[in-house]
């Protein structure tokens, strides 16, 4: 389980790895009002489950530093596309091996800083 207070602990963290691990329960939404500093963001090849893109990581100003957001390979992450993310920074959203593509395509997307990398969504 991902411990929603992680940030609040580790303010300073910007890189935070945790593919691979075996690791079950949903994204913390409150991580994205206290992951300021995060950049980089790898959840990959997890069991995580619950919605791809928490409420709290789509408000106004979540996580403003993330450049790169791996969410890939987690089968059980759902839920749909938002029209918006509140990642200026954001350069490569991997979220393909999750059922998260209900709905359409986000037409924003197109324009966004992170659309080169959009592969196997």
């Amino acid at each position: 389980m991902l411990p929603a207070d992680l940030f609040a602990h580790h303010p300073a963290f910007t890189d935070l790895w945790l593919g691979n691990n075996r690791l079950s329960g949903t994204l913390p939404g409150a991580w994205g009002a206290s992951a300021t500093k995060l950049a980089d963001l790898s959840v990959s090849k997890n069991r995580l489950s619950g919605p791809a893109f928490p409420r709290g990581w789509l408000q106004s100003g979540a996580m403003p530093k993330l450049e790169k957001a791996y969410l890939n390979e987690n089968p059980q992450l759902t839920g749909t596309l938002p029209a918006s993310l509140a990642w200026s920074q954001l350069s490569i959203l991997d979220a393909h091996g999750c059922a998260l593509l209900n709905g359409t395509f986000p037409a924003r997307w197109y324009r966004a800083p992170f659309a080169a990398s959009l592969f196997q969504l």
